[in-house]
């Protein structure tokens, strides 16, 4: 992800930590801190936010069954757009 032409590497760089969903307002926020790895620049963000706005569908998939990678479990996977029509539900 580019952010202000600066390279954000959220998947080596940063922790997923949460999100907040507010359903009235459509409003999705996803949370990230600064990973503490010895491979994290000293002047990466120490905290990231995304927020989406006029969400129209907003599904979720918890799967937490015995995976080889427990840690996995903290992730988030993805975030895809898709038409409604392309959706599989």
């Amino acid at each position: 992800m580019t952010f202000a032409g600066r390279h954000v590497d959220l998947h080596n760089n940063f922790e997923f930590v949460g999100y907040s969903y507010d359903v009235s307002n459509r409003q999705l926020m996803l949370n990230w801190k600064k990973s503490r790895g010895e491979w994290v620049n000293e002047d990466e963000f120490d905290n990231l936010h995304l927020a989406h706005f006029n969400i129209t569908y907003l599904n979720m998939l918890y799967e937490n069954k015995g995976y080889e990678f427990p840690d996995d479990d903290n992730c988030l996977s993805d975030i895809s757009f898709f038409p409604s029509l392309d959706r599989h539900q």
